[in-house]
C-alpha cells in the first residue's frame, strides 16, 4: 500500500497515457497547493530519479512554486528545464535569479534562456543580460536579445554592435529607427546591405520613405535583394512613383514577376514612372496591365509599345488585356507590320482555306488569337492541319484562348462540335494541351454545351493512346467548371462524371473557390471512399492539404474502413492529426493497423498506456518521443532494442539502428550506449559513441568520449563531444579541455585540434582565449593546431564591443601577432581572412599593421593575399598604399621569378583603393593622390621615350586592365575621368585616355554630348581607333534605356560637328533610337546621318535599319 503522496501520485498516473498523466499530476498539484502540502511533494520527487524529478517540476509550474522552478533554470534534465522556463514568462522568477543562471549556464542551456527571456517580455531583464552577455561572450551572443529592449536602450547600443552582428528582421520589425540610424553610416559599403539586409526589409514596414530613400542612394544599383523585393508592396503603397522608377534602375535578369499585390499599388504610380519600368523590364508590362483598371491600359499599352521593337511574346500577352474594342484596331496593326514583306491583303491571308504552305510564326499565330472570332477563326483553323503534331496542338490552344477571349457562348457552340470531331482522330500528344486549354472556356460555358463536352471526353478517353496527360487536362477543365457553375447544372453533372472517368491523376483546386468544387463532388467522394483505392477523395484530400482534415473528415474515416493498406494509411496522415482516436478505431477493428506509420506515431506520443500493442522492432521515429514514456515503459523498450544489437544474426544496419533508437531512453538508453561504446566490433562501437551525446543527459557522457582522445576511435569521439560540451558548464568543460590540449602528448592530433574548436565555441570568451594562445604557444606543438587556434581566433577577433575593450582581446591579438612572425603561409592566410569592417574602429588600425608586416615576410603567397586585404584598410595605413606605388614602378629583376605577380598585384591593390572608400590622398585620382603620382610618373616615361618607355607601357596598361575591371565601383567614372586628364598631355597615350572618357559615358548623363565631343576631338586623325570607339560605345548602351534619356540631343550635336569620329558616335547612339522604340526624332536623325559628310559615316547610318512605323 502506498504511503506518501509522491507514491499515491506515481502509482495512480502509472498506468495513463502521456496527455492524461500531466493532467492529473497538474490537478493534483493546484489541490495541494492550496492545501500547502505541495512543497513536500515537490521535495519527495525531486529526491528521485528523472522520470520523477519531471513530475516535480510539473507540479511546481501547475502549483505556481517559483522557488523550486528558480532553482532548475539551468538544471541538466531537458524537461525539467522547460518547465522552468516556462515560469520566467508565468511566475515572479527573480531577475537575479536568470542572469546567474544565463552567466553559469552551457551554450545550449544559455541559448534556451535566452529564447524564454525573449517568449517572457520582460525588458529590464533583456537589457541587463545584454550588457552582461556582450562582456563574458561577445556581442553575437547578446544579440538575440535586442529586439524586446527598450527604443532608448537599443538606441544607446545599436552602434557598438553594428560591426560584430547581423541585424534580424526581429530587431528590424520592433526598432526600426534605431536600425536604420545604425545601419545608414555602413551603407556606402555595399557588403552591409547583404549583411543587414533582413532588418532593413522589416524596416521597410515601418519607415518606407526613409528606406527608399537609402535604396535610391544605394551603390552598385541593380538588383534588389530579394527581402528588399519582398517588401515593394510597402514601399509601393507609401510612394508608387518612387518605387516604381526604382525597380526600373534596379533590375536585374533575376528578377521575379511583380507579385499582385506590388502591382496593385504600382498602379497609382505616375504614368511615366510605369512606362519607364515596362520600357526596362517588358516582363512586368502584363502583371501592370492587369492591375490598372480597363479604361486605363491602353494609354499605358501605347506609351511603352507604340512602334516597339517589341519581344511578341510580351507584347501579345499585354495586347491581350486590353478591352475588345482597343485590343483589334491594334493586333491588326501589328499583324501588318509583321507581314509587310508578305503580298496579299491582310483579310485575304486570314481567310485562307486549307493548311498554310509552311508554319505562321508563333508570335503572328498569337496576335491573330487576339482577333474577333469570326477574323481569326479561319486562319487558326487552318493552322490545326499543318503536318507537325506539336504546331497542330499549338493551333487548337490558341483557337480556344481566342474563344476564350471573346467571351461569346456563340464562338463556344462552333468550336466545341469541331474540336470533337477533329481530336478523335488525332495523336494525344495533340489531344492533352487542347484539352487543358478547355479549362480557359469556364466562364463562357453555359448547359447548352454539355452535350459537346460529354462527347469530346468520350472520344478523348477511348481513343487507344489515350494517356495519362488527356486525362489531367480532362480533369482541369472539370475542376474549372465545378468552380465556376453550381451543382445540378448540365455542366456540373459533365465535370463530377468526368472526374469520376478519369480517376482525377492529380487535382489543382482554383484558390478562393475550393469550397464550390469540394459540394459539387462531395457525392462522388462518398462514393469514391467505398472503393478499395478511394482515389478520388485521396487526390482531393491531399490537394486540400491540412484544410481536408475537417472538411473530408466523414468519407476519410469511411475510407479506413474499407480501403487498402495503401489507402488506409493515406487517410490516416489526414484523420490523425484531427483526432488521434482514428488510429485507435482502426485498431481495434485491425491489430495489423499497428505496423502503420500513423498508428504508430499515436501509440508512441499520444496513447503512450497501450505502447505494449506497438508490434515489431523499435524505430528511431518510435522512440523519439521516449520522454513522454514512464520509466518501466523505457526500460522495456530498451531491453527490446539491446536484443535486436546483440543478434549476430540480424543485419549489421539493423543492429546499428537500434543502438541509435535506444539514445532517447533516458538512463537505461544511456547505459545500454555506454555498453556498446566499447564493444570490439568497431562500427557498433562507433555507431554507440555517436548516438550518446543525444541521451537524455548530454553533459553526463562528455567524460566518455573525450577519454578516448588518444584511441583509435577519437575521430569519431571527439567530433561526437560538440553536443556535450554545448551542455556541459564552463566551469567543468575548460579543464577537461586544457587536459586534451595541454596534457600529455598521448592525445592525438585530431583531438586536440576539435578540442581547440570546442574551446573557442562553448567557453566564455576570456578563458578561450587564454586556452587557445596558451595551446597555440605551446613547445613542439604540432603545425595544424596552430592552424586551428588561428582560424578560431580570427573567426572572433571582431566578436567585441565597438565601445570598450574586452578583456579577451590582449591574448586573441597576441595570438595573431605570433602566427605572423613564426607562422606556415597556410596560417598566415587565416589571419588574412577576417573583413576589416568585421573589426571593431579601434581595432582596424591594429590589424592593418599585422597585415602590412605580411608584406616584408618574404612569404609570397601570404604577400599577395596580403595586398588585396590592403584594399579595405588603406586609411589606417597609408604609406604601406605608396609602397604599392613604389613597387609597381620598381625595375624587373630577371633573378627574381615572382617579381612580376608582385608588381601585377601591387598594381590590382592600388587600382581598387583608389575606387574605393579610402580619403584622399590614399584613395581617389585627384591631383596629390598615390594613383595620380604613380599614373604622372609612368606618363612621363611614356612622353620622353625613354628606355623604360616600355616598362612603363606595360605598368599603365595593366593599372588601366584592373581599372576597366571594377564597373560597378561608386566612384569609378570620376576616377576614369582623372586618369584620362593625367593621360592626355602623351599623344602616344591618347587612345588609352579616350577608352578611359568613353567609359565614363552614361545615356541618362546630361553630359553625355560635352563628353562625347570631348572624346571625338581627339581623334581627328584615328580613323580606326575612332570606328572602334563607336564599336564600344553602340555596346555598352544596350537595348533598353530610359524614355527620357538625353541621348537624342547628343546625337544630333554629334551630327552637326561634321567630323567622322563624332559621325560615328552619333550612328552608335542611334541604339538610345531603337531602345526608344524609333519615334520620329530618332528616324529623322537617322535620315540626317544618311547625308553625312564622312563617308563611313553614311555607310554605318545605311546599315541601321528602324522596323517599318505601325499602320492602322
Amino acid at each position: 500500500m502506498s504511503d506518501t503522496p509522491a507514491e499515491r501520485l506515481l502509482a495512480a498516473v502509472e498506468p495513463l497515457a502521456h496527455a492524461d498523466r500531466l493532467r492529473t499530476v497538474a490537478r493534483t498539484a493546484h489541490a495541494l497547493a492550496a492545501t500547502g502540502e505541495l512543497p513536500s511533494l515537490i521535495a519527495e520527487l525531486a529526491e528521485r530519479g528523472r522520470y520523477e524529478r519531471r513530475l516535480a517540476a510539473l507540479a511546481a509550474l501547475a502549483g505556481r512554486h517559483t522557488p523550486h522552478l528558480t532553482a532548475r533554470l539551468a538544471d541538466p534534465d531537458a524537461v525539467v528545464r522547460r518547465y522552468a522556463h516556462r515560469a520566467i514568462r508565468r511566475l515572479p522568477v527573480p531577475d537575479e535569479a536568470v542572469a546567474q543562471a544565463v552567466a553559469a549556464a552551457p551554450t545550449a542551456v544559455r541559448a534556451e534562456l535566452v529564447a524564454a527571456v525573449l517568449r517572457s517580455g520582460r525588458t529590464a531583464l533583456a537589457e541587463r543580460l545584454v550588457a552582461a552577455l556582450s562582456r563574458s561572450h561577445g556581442p553575437r551572443a547578446a544579440a538575440p536579445l535586442l529586439p524586446l529592449c527598450s527604443a532608448a536602450f537599443v538606441t544607446a547600443e545599436l552602434p557598438a554592435y553594428a560591426h560584430a552582428v547581423d541585424f534580424t528582421a526581429a530587431l528590424g520589425h520592433r526598432h526600426p529607427q534605431a536600425v536604420l540610424d545604425a545601419v545608414e553610416p555602413q551603407l556606402a559599403d555595399r557588403t552591409a546591405w547583404s549583411r543587414h539586409v533582413h532588418a532593413l526589409a522589416a524596416a521597410a514596414r515601418h519607415l518606407p520613405l526613409r528606406v527608399l530613400d537609402l535604396l535610391e542612394r544605394r551603390p552598385g544599383g541593380p538588383p534588389l535583394p530579394r527581402p528588399l523585393r519582398d517588401r515593394l508592396a510597402d514601399l509601393a503603397a507609401a510612394d508608387p512613383t518612387r518605387t516604381a522608377r526604382l525597380l526600373a534602375v534596379a533590375r536585374s535578369r533575376r528578377d521575379t514577376a511583380l507579385r499582385p499585390a506590388v502591382a496593385r499599388r504600382l498602379a497609382a504610380a505616375d504614368p511615366s514612372a510605369l512606362a519607364d519600368l515596362v520600357a526596362q523590364q517588358p516582363g512586368h508590362g502584363p502583371v501592370l496591365l492587369r492591375a490598372l483598371p480597363p479604361a486605363r491600359r491602353p494609354a499605358l499599352h501605347d506609351s511603352v509599345y507604340a512602334d516597339l521593337y517589341r519581344r511578341v511574346g510580351y507584347y501579345a500577352e499585354a495586347l491581350a488585356l486590353l478591352p475588345a474594342a482597343d485590343r483589334y484596331p491594334r493586333a491588326r496593326a501589328e499583324i501588318h507590320r509583321l507581314r509587310r514583306n508578305q503580298d496579299g491583303d491582310l483579310a485575304d491571308w486570314l481567310a485562307a482555306p486549307g493548311p498554310p504552305p509552311v508554319p505562321t510564326p508563333a508570335d503572328l499565330l498569337s496576335l491573330v488569337a487576339l482577333l474577333p472570332p469570326a477574323e481569326a477563326r479561319p486562319r487558326l483553323l487552318a493552322e490545326t492541319r499543318l503536318p507537325e503534331p506539336t504546331e497542330r496542338a499549338y493551333g487548337w490552344e490558341e483557337l480556344i484562348g481566342n474563344a476564350a477571349r471573346s467571351g461569346d457562348p456563340a464562338a463556344v457552340s462552333e468550336l466545341l462540335p469541331t474540336l470533337a470531331r477533329r481530336l478523335r482522330n488525332e495523336q494525344d500528344p495533340v489531344r492533352w494541351g487542347p484539352l487543358s486549354a478547355l479549362a480557359e472556356l469556364a466562364p463562357v460555358l453555359h448547359d447548352g454545351h454539355a452535350a459537346d463536352l460529354h462527347r469530346l471526353t468520350e472520344e478523348a478517353l477511348t481513343t487507344r493512346d489515350c494517356s495519362e496527360h488527356t486525362r489531367a487536362g480532362l480533369t482541369d477543365t472539370a475542376v474549372a467548371v465545378l468552380a465556376r457553375h453550381p451543382s445540378g447544372t448540365a455542366l456540373a453533372a459533365w465535370a463530377t462524371r468526368t472526374l469520376e472517368r478519369t480517376g482525377a491523376p492529380r487535382i489543382t483546386l482554383p484558390r478562393g473557390r475550393e469550397r464550390a468544387v469540394l459540394d459539387a463532388l462531395r457525392p462522388l467522394l462518398r462514393d469514391s471512399a467505398a472503393t478499395p483505392d478511394a482515389a478520388l477523395l485521396l487526390t482531393v484530400a491531399d490537394a486540400l492539404g491540412p484544410r481536408a482534415r475537417r472538411v473530408l473528415a466523414e468519407p476519410l474515416a469511411r475510407a479506413l474502413r474499407t480501403g487498402t493498406d495503401e489507402a488506409r494509411c493515406r487517410a490516416l496522415d489526414h484523420l490523425v492529426p484531427l483526432d488521434p482516436a482514428t488510429a485507435l478505431d482502426l485498431l481495434t477493428r485491425d491489430p495489423s493497423a499497428a505496423r502503420s506509420a500513423p498508428v504508430r506515431a499515436v501509440l508512441t506520443a499520444v496513447r503512450t498506456d497501450l505502447l505494449a500493442l506497438l508490434p515489431g522492432d523499435l524505430t528511431e521515429a518510435d522512440t523519439a518521443t521516449a520522454d513522454r514514456w514512464t520509466p518501466r515503459q523505457q526500460q522495456d523498450a530498451a531491453s527490446r532494442l539491446a536484443a535486436t544489437a546483440a543478434d549476430p544474426d540480424r543485419p549489421a544496419e539493423e543492429r546499428a539502428a537500434a543502438l541509435r533508437a535506444a539514445a532517447p531512453l533516458g538512463d537505461v538508453g544511456t547505459a545500454l550506449l555506454r555498453r556498446w561504446a566499447a564493444d570490439p566490433d568497431t562500427a557498433l562501437a562507433e555507431t554507440a559513441l555517436a548516438a550518446l551525446p543525444h541521451t537524455a543527459d548530454p553533459a553526463s557522457v562528455l567524460p566518455d568520449l573525450l577519454a578516448l582522445a588518444g584511441h583509435d576511435r577519437a575521430r569519431v569521439a571527439l567530433y561526437a563531444a560538440d553536443r556535450p560540451a554545448r551542455h556541459t558548464p564552463a566551469d567543468a568543460l575548460a579543464p577537461a579541455l586544457r587536459a586534451i590540449v595541454l596534457g600529455p602528448a598521448a592525445a592525438k592530433v585530431t583531438s586536440r585540434k576539435q578540442a581547440v574548436r570546442l574551446a573557442a565555441r562553448h567557453l566564455p570568451a576570456e578563458t578561450a582565449a587564454e586556452l587557445l594562445l596558451a595551446a597555440h604557444l605551446a613547445p613542439e606543438q604540432h603545425a595544424d593546431v596552430r592552424t586551428v587556434t588561428t582560424a578560431e581566433t580570427t573567426d572572433r577577433i571582431g566578436d567585441t564591443r565597438a565601445d570598450e575593450a574586452a578583456v579577451a582581446t590582449g591574448a586573441r591579438w597576441a595570438l595573431l601577432a605570433d602566427t605572423v612572425e613564426r607562422g606556415s603561409t597556410l596560417q598566415r592566410l587565416r589571419v588574412l581572412d577576417p573583413e576589416p569592417h568585421r573589426l571593431p574602429p579601434a581595432d582596424r588600425s591594429r590589424y592593418a599593421a599585422l597585415v602590412v608586416r605580411m608584406l616584408d615576410l618574404g612569404d609570397s603567397i601570404a604577400e599577395h593575399v596580403a595586398r588585396g586585404r590592403l584594399v579595405g584598410l588603406a586609411e589606417h595605413a597609408p604609406e604601406a598604399v605608396a609602397d604599392l606605388a613604389r613597387a609597381v614602378l620598381a625595375p624587373d629583376d630577371p633573378d627574381d621569378p615572382d617579381r612580376p605577380d608582385r608588381w601585377k598585384s601591387a598594381a590590382h591593390g592600388l587600382v581598387a583603393i583608389a575606387v574605393g572608400a579610402a580619403p584622399h590622398p590614399t584613395g581617389g585620382c585627384a591631383p596629390g593622390s598615390v594613383l595620380a603620382g604613380l599614373l604622372t610618373t609612368l606618363t612621363g616615361a611614356v612622353r620622353a621615350d625613354e628606355q623604360a618607355g616600355e616598362h612603363a607601357r606595360e605598368r599603365l596598361d595593366e593599372l588601366l586592365d584592373r581599372l576597366g575591371s571594377l564597373w560597378d565601383a561608386p566612384n569609378l567614372p570620376e576616377v576614369r575621368r582623372a586618369v584620362a586628364a593625367i593621360l592626355l598631355p602623351a599623344p602616344a597615350l591618347r587612345a588609352q585616355a579616350a577608352r578611359q572618357l568613353l567609359a565614363t559615358v552614361a545615356v541618362t548623363d546630361p553630359e553625355i554630348g560635352d563628353t562625347l565631343l570631348a572624346v571625338a576631338a581627339l581623334l581627328p586623325d584615328r580613323p580606326a581607333l575612332a570606328a572602334d570607339l563607336a564599336a564600344t560605345l553602340r555596346h555598352s548602351l544596350g537595348t533598353s534605356l530610359p524614355a527620357d534619356a538625353p541621348a537624342l540631343d547628343a546625337a544630333r550635336r554629334l551630327t552637326a560637328e561634321g567630323t567622322l569620329a563624332a559621325g560615328l558616335f552619333a550612328v552608335a547612339l542611334t541604339g538610345a533610337g531603337s531602345a526608344a522604340h524609333w519615334p520620329e526624332p530618332w528616324r529623322a536623325l537617322l535620315r540626317e546621318l544618311r547625308h553625312h559628310p564622312a563617308a563611313d559615316v553614311r555607310d554605318r547610318a545605311h546599315a541601321v535599319r528602324p522596323p517599318r512605323p505601325a499602320q492602322e
